[in-house]
C-alpha cells in the first residue's frame, strides 16, 4: 500500500488539516498595551479603602465629628444653664427621656415630714407614689413622680446642676477633640523637622545632644511633668495645650529618628547625592516624603493619647478649661460620683473616648498597610 493509498484509507489529511492547523499570527508592528499611569496616592487610596473595617472605623470617627458640630447648633439646651429655672431639685439628675416614667426618690426625717407636710417639702404631694419610713435610719422615702422629665427632650438625661447631658457630651467632645488635633499636629511638625534633621545626622554633635535631652527628659515619669506644667502654667485651654506639648513632644522626635535612619542610605538618596541635590532637598525632598506614612500613622495614634492624658490631669484633681465646662474629662470625673442615680451621665463620655479610641487605633494600622503593604497583618 502507498502512502497516498494510506492517507486516503485512514483519513489522515482532514485530520492533519483538523488538528495542526498553526493559526496566522498577524504581526503587530510598533503596538504597546497602554494603559493611565497609577499614581502612588491612588494606590494607597485602593488599598486603605478596599477594607470593610477601615470604612467602619472611619465612618464613627466621621459621625462623632458630625454630631460635634451639629448637637451644639440645634440643642434648646445650653452648655452652662440648667434645662429649667425651676427648683434644681426637680430637675437634676433626671432620667433620659426614653426610659419610660421616672420617678425620684426623697429621703426626709421623720420630724421633717410629720412637720413639713404641705409646700415646704420640695416635691409635689399630688405626685407622691409611695411612702415607707426606714426604721434604721429614722427617715422616710419618698418616691415622687417626676412629670417635669415629660416636657423636655433629653436623651442622656441631667446632670448634677440640671443640664442636658446630651448636649455637654458633644460640647465636651469638641472641646477634647480640637485640644487633641491641637497637640497632635503642633507636636507633630516640631517633631519631624527636629527628628528627620538628626537622624539624617546620626551620630554627630547635634544627634548626642538631642538624644541626651530625650533620655533625661523621658527618665522621669509623665505624669510627673504633668503636674509640674500644669501648675506652673495653669489649666486653661491653652496652658494645657502648652502642657501636653511639652510633655510628648519626645515621641514624634524619636519616631521621625528612626524612621529617616532607615532609608537615609537607601540608593536613590544616595543618587540624589550623587546628581547635586543639597543636603536640606536631600532630607526634606527625598527622605521625608518616603516615610510620611508612618510618621502619619504616629499622628493618628497621638490624638487619643492626648484626649486620655486630658482626663488623666482631670483625675489627679486639677479642673481644666473654664469653671463648669464640658470637656470629656471632666463629664465623667463629675458623672462618676453619680453613677448610681444617673449612669448615661458617665456612660456616655465613656463610650466616646472608647469608641475613639478603637477606631483611630485601627485606622492608624490602615494607614499603615495602606502606605507599606509589605508590613501589612
Amino acid at each position: 500500500m502507498t502512502s497516498a493509498e494510506f492517507n486516503k484509507e485512514y483519513n489522515l489529511q482532514d485530520i492533519n488539516a483538523k488538528w495542526f492547523v498553526v493559526e496566522e499570527v498577524k504581526e503587530k508592528d510598533d503596538v504597546q498595551v497602554v494603559g493611565k499611569a497609577s499614581t502612588m496616592s491612588k494606590d494607597i487610596f485602593k488599598r486603605f479603602f478596599s477594607n470593610k473595617w477601615n470604612w467602619l472605623f472611619l465612618s464613627i470617627v466621621l459621625i462623632i465629628l458630625a454630631l460635634t458640630i451639629i448637637v451644639p447648633l440645634v440643642s434648646r439646651y445650653s452648655e452652662l444653664d440648667p434645662i429649667s429655672k425651676t427648683k434644681s431639685n426637680d430637675i437634676r439628675l433626671l432620667q433620659p427621656t426614653w426610659a419610660g416614667n421616672q420617678t425620684k426618690v426623697f429621703l426626709i426625717s421623720i420630724p421633717e415630714w410629720n412637720n413639713g407636710h404641705g409646700a415646704s417639702l420640695p416635691f409635689d404631694t399630688n405626685n407622691i407614689e409611695s411612702v415607707s419610713v426606714i426604721q434604721s435610719t429614722g427617715q422616710v422615702k419618698v418616691t415622687v413622680l417626676n412629670t417635669l422629665v415629660k416636657s423636655h427632650n433629653i436623651i442622656l438625661g441631667t446632670d448634677e446642676v440640671g443640664r442636658d447631658v446630651w448636649t455637654r457630651l458633644w460640647i465636651g467632645t469638641a472641646w477634647s477633640l480640637k485640644l487633641a488635633l491641637l497637640v497632635a499636629i503642633t507636636e507633630t511638625i516640631i517633631g519631624v523637622a527636629i527628628g528627620v534633621w538628626i537622624g539624617f545626622h546620626v551620630g554627630k554633635a547635634t544627634d548626642t545632644i538631642v538624644m541626651r535631652i530625650i533620655e533625661i527628659f523621658k527618665s522621669t515619669p509623665v505624669l510627673l511633668w504633668m503636674i509640674l506644667f500644669a501648675t506652673i502654667l495653669g489649666t486653661g485651654f491653652w496652658s494645657i495645650a502648652l502642657v501636653l506639648i511639652l510633655v510628648g513632644w519626645t515621641g514624634p522626635i524619636w519616631a521621625a529618628r528612626l524612621f529617616t535612619l532607615k532609608v537615609k542610605d537607601r540608593d536613590f538618596i544616595l543618587a540624589a547625592e550623587v546628581t547635586g541635590v543639597t543636603k536640606f532637598g536631600r532630607i526634606y525632598k527625598h527622605i521625608l516624603p518616603n516615610i510620611m506614612g508612618r510618621l502619619m500613622v504616629s499622628f493618628v495614634l497621638r490624638v487619643p493619647a492626648v484626649i486620655f492624658f486630658e482626663a488623666t490631669l482631670i483625675f489627679l484633681g486639677m479642673s481644666v478649661g473654664a469653671e463648669g465646662a464640658a470637656t470629656l474629662g471632666n463629664l465623667i470625673q463629675t458623672g462618676r460620683s453619680h453613677i448610681l442615680e444617673q449612669v448615661y451621665y458617665v456612660l456616655g463620655p465613656v463610650i466616646v473616648i472608647l469608641l475613639l479610641t478603637i477606631s483611630l487605633q485601627n485606622l492608624a494600622n490602615g494607614l499603615r498597610d495602606a502606605f507599606d503593604p509589605k508590613i501589612s497583618g
